[in-house]
């Protein structure tokens, strides 16, 4: 697992461009497996699985309005969700490499996009700061992935979702023992740059509180096995109708924002982000010291 790491790390970024063309033909390869298959609600697969786009749509601003259209792109959070799935796999000597080939794999399949490789790059570096037992907040390992993603590729330094990948990491490290309060926090850290585009009610943080969970433990690895097994999809793709359909219910309450936040765009969003990370550290600490 380790050498997988070191060759991250000594890739430059120009070395990092071999990695597109492979990419390229995986996530290919990704979007035609799902396709010969044809399931229903097949554009939730197409983004789940490959990285492609939620189309203009019905779903698209269900998921929008009701907070939860993060969980339709491809980002940290399904690169967590495997990774948990794998884990819960029993264990056999080669356990450890497979989960981090799968998610390498699930990297270059879903395009190589900012926020999962930020994240694939975050879970190697967990994997370092344990085998060496160095003492480095999450907020140091969160901050440093981002770093590593920027060095990678430096056009990514516009990538806005890389931006609100490292945001809505700080939130989720900043409360691990209260899932709403996480919930909470990523909301208020996010709202300012999200709402260059869109306005986002406060009860989408409970949305995300309850739905979050159902989608990571169930839908999501029923999604990677209908993939691997298509056989599955039928029953996927109906837990997938049914929670369309009660979101649906949900949509009309949470169309009117109750108040106006200043958006923050451009690369301001890098000095709001080294901000938040400050802040963050500088809590932990004083915690410590208490």
């Amino acid at each position: 697992m380790l050498s997988i790491f070191n060759v991250l790390i000594a890739v430059s970024p120009f070395d990092l461009e071999i990695l597109f063309p492979l990419s390229e033909k995986i996530h290919a390869w990704c979007i035609q497996r799902i396709y010969q298959n044809n399931p229903d609600q097949i554009e939730i697969y197409l983004a789940l699985l490959c990285g492609k786009r939620l189309p203009s749509g019905e779903i698209r601003d269900i998921f929008t309005q009701v907070g939860l259209v993060h969980l339709m792109v491809v980002s940290g959070a399904h690169l967590i969700f495997l990774e948990k799935m794998w884990l819960k796999l029993p264990h056999w000597p080669f356990k450890n490499i497979f989960i981090s080939l799968s998610l390498v794999l699930y990297t270059l399949m879903a395009g190589l996009h900012p926020p999962v490789f930020r994240a694939l790059i975050s879970f190697f570096l967990h994997r370092f700061v344990k085998r060496f037992q160095l003492f480095w907040s999450s907020y140091w390992i969160i901050m440093l992935s981002g770093v590593l993603s920027l060095i990678f590729n430096p056009k990514w330094v516009s990538s806005i979702s890389l931006q609100l990948s490292l945001l809505g990491a700080i939130g989720f490290v900043s409360s691990r023992y209260s899932k709403l309060f996480s919930c909470i926090l990523c909301y208020m850290l996010l709202l300012p740059v999200l709402s260059q585009w869109t306005s986002l009610h406060p009860l989408t943080a409970g949305v995300n509180w309850i739905f979050y969970p159902l989608i990571s433990i169930t839908l999501f690895p029923l999604s990677v096995l209908s993939f691997i097994f298509p056989f599955c999809y039928h029953i996927t793709s109906y837990f997938w109708l049914k929670l369309i359909q009660f979101l649906k219910l949900l949509q009309p309450f949470l169309e009117q924002i109750p108040f106006y936040i200043y958006p923050i765009s451009g690369y301001w969003v890098w000095f709001y982000i080294a901000l938040v990370f400050f802040i963050s550290q500088g809590a932990l600490v004083c915690l410590r010291k208490n």
